[in-house]
């Protein structure tokens, strides 16, 4: 088979899905096949392939069961983790779990990593790193992996105010030193050690450097390994083996047989760099063995999501002309964070600042750079992300190997017992999880550093659903935009639990007079619910809320559309705030279902003629489910 294909049934397990999933291979040898099933009556088939199930659901008294009838998929000739179900096998559990669920899971990280990295050149020739201050503008902290070879007085003064302020960590990535393809005449551990402190002497480095290392092209060799950690390295990233000449040498080189998915896989990822999507994503999350020690002593951690647009993630050329990829380098983005939160993974974002390939960061405007981050961060706040160094985020992994929980129970109705073994240096945080009225609720709890075999107690977060729940939770919009042609802008949405309409918000761009005309629509029936005209005030800007003059109930499995529009044109055209992309997703909220390319817009008076778009209007409803007073009743 070529697809699988999701049912329509609302269901939590799939909710994040809606377009078929193409599998990789149509060779007979690596097709998917799955068993004849007759599903139970009762049971609710999520995922088919052929119309066989392949994932189907069912409560079952005061029970649920999930049913998987094959896990062939995994394989990586087939479609392989991290490559769009990863959500279902966790999602699968915790709608399954008896409540409160806990997992120890890593937290949505939104991490930036530039290798490459000389900091005085192209757009950002008079301003070092001037790049890296646009991106702690939206939060990004990145990691700097430098050319000890070329890089600048200035741009080393740059790194080192940056990491002091721990707005950046910086590491050696250099060209010629640490592998074994690019390299000098004579090299060995002595050598790379005195380059490395005659740097550090002749700059005078006295900042810590990261605990992070990524030698360039993937390629280090063994004496290299022990220097690094000399200099304070504890965490590296590599896809292949030490020695092995990693991207440089051999486009068939195989790649690094390491956990957590590649443990007995073998096969190669090519040269990641000779094209866009050469090999599947990449994630190590292990020790790293090399042939002299069976069990390595530095720990190995690698995000790269390459089958969303390759080894890069905005389009590169060989000129260097004004950069005009803006709105499709903020999809990518976005799909490569999406796919590591949903695949619960380290989410990170890699490039580079200047290579010999073309349109790196280095060759992209500031303004431009400026959209493409602002586009992406718009869209990671709704994850409620934890912008952090590459540091912290690899030093939790490792965290995670090295420890566990071994018991956990519920003591005293309100209290979690842990039990926990191993070495976890840095504070990790527990995913619980709790459902009320059928709504799955999720909230985060400190867990402490410790050493070795201990018992401690933390408070349950007694999480009730929230009194109300919108689409946006007034985010900031990405950009202002205006049109010449007055139409209604807004979205379809679904609601999962019986609500009333609380409130109508919409994102005001400018000071002015407005009227604006709301319409809320009962889709299937083709008819209007409620609409109104609603005129703000003159100072007005930003959000602003309207309440409803009379009383709206939404049910569930019903598609609505909410949209609005304004009868006040100013000089430009009709303005309206606006993300490009925020609506291509299907966005998993309490009390919401909102579908793919759910923006909608159409002409005034003309609902049927009404077009789906992936953008997102900055158009906000909020409801009020009808059981937000159920109080929190024992497990």
């Amino acid at each position: 088979m070529s697809k699988l294909k999701f049912s329509t049934t609302r269901h939590y397990i799939t909710l994040l899905h809606e377009e078929d999933i193409k599998l990789k291979s149509h060779a007979e040898e690596n097709l998917l096949r799955l068993p004849v099933v007759a599903p139970d009556s009762q049971a609710v088939k999520l995922l088919e392939g052929e119309q066989q199930p392949l994932l189907m659901a069912k409560n079952d008294g005061c029970g649920r069961i999930v049913q998987w009838t094959s896990y062939q998929w995994i394989a990586e000739s087939i479609l392989g983790t991290i490559a769009g179900m990863d959500d279902l096998m966790w999602r699968s559990l915790v709608w399954a779990a008896r409540k409160p669920f806990v997992m120890r899971e890593i937290p949505p990280f939104a991490t930036l990593r530039v290798d490459d990295c000389v900091g005085q050149c192209g757009h950002y020739k008079n301003d070092p790193f001037g790049w890296v201050d646009i991106a702690n503008k939206y939060g990004f902290k990145p990691w700097l992996g430098f050319f000890y070879e070329t890089i600048t007085d200035a741009a080393v003064d740059k790194m080192k105010q940056l990491t002091r302020g721990g707005m950046a960590s910086v590491q050696f990535h250099g060209m010629y030193l640490f592998g074994t393809v690019y390299k000098p005449i004579e090299t060995g551990a002595e050598i790379i050690r005195r380059i490395m402190q005659a740097w550090m002497e002749e700059h005078q480095w006295k900042e810590p450097l990261s605990i992070y290392f990524i030698p360039h092209n993937y390629d280090i060799s063994e004496d290299a390994l022990t220097v690094i950690q000399e200099f304070g390295v504890q965490v590296i990233g590599l896809p292949y083996q030490v020695n092995s000449g990693g991207g440089a040498r051999d486009p068939n080189n195989k790649w690094l047989q390491s956990g957590p998915y590649r443990l007995l896989a073998t096969g190669t990822d090519g040269i990641p760099w000779s094209g866009r999507k050469q090999s599947a994503s990449i994630y190590y999350s292990d020790w790293l063995s090399t042939q002299d020690r069976r069990h390595g002593t530095i720990f190995n951690v690698l995000t790269e999501i390459r089958d969303v647009n390759g080894y890069e993630w905005f389009n590169y050329g060989d000129s260097n002309e004004q950069y005009e990829d803006i709105d499709a380098a903020i999809k990518r983005g976005i799909d490569i964070f999406k796919r590591c939160y949903e695949s619960k993974i380290m989410g990170n974002l890699f490039t580079h600042e200047n290579t010999w390939r073309g349109k790196f960061i280095a060759n992209i405007p500031p303004d431009s750079w400026e959209k493409m981050l602002g586009g992406i961060a718009a869209y990671l706040s709704l994850y409620r992300p934890r912008f952090v160094l590459l540091d912290e985020a690899v030093q939790y992994i490792k965290a995670l190997y090295t420890s566990a929980i071994t018991e956990i129970y519920l003591q005293d109705k309100d209290m979690l017992k842990i039990s926990v073994a191993g070495e976890c240096p840095v504070s990790t945080e527990l995913a619980i999880y709790d459902e009320r009225d059928g709504v799955i609720l999720k909230e985060w709890a400190t867990c402490p550093p410790f050493e070795r075999e201990q018992q401690f107690s933390i408070p349950l977060p007694v999480r009730q659903p929230p009194m109300t729940d919108s689409l946006l939770n007034d985010l900031q919009p990405h950009e202002i935009v205006y049109e010449e042609e007055d139409l209604f802008r807004g979205f379809e949405f679904e609601v999962m639990v019986e609500s009333i309409v609380d409130a109508i918000k919409m994102f005001v761009p400018s000071t002015s007079n407005h009227e604006h005309h709301i319409e809320l629509w009962h889709v299937d029936e083709r008819r209007p619910l409620y609409t109104a005209s609603w005129k703000i005030n003159q100072d007005a800007q930003g959000w602003q809320r309207t309440v409803l003059s009379e009383e709206v109930v939404l049910v569930p499995n019903v598609k609505y559309v909410l949209a609005i529009s304004s009868s006040y044109k100013q000089p430009e055209g009709y303005g309206f705030a606006v993300h490009p992309h925020l609506s291509r997703y299907p966005l998993d909220k309490l009390y919401f279902m909102i579908g793919h390319n759910h923006g909608i817009t159409y002409p005034r008076h003309h609902f049927h003629l009404r077009q789906r778009t992936p953008k997102c209007f900055f158009r906000d409803i909020s409801v009020r489910p009808q059981f937000v007073n159920v109080k929190h009743e024992e497990k």
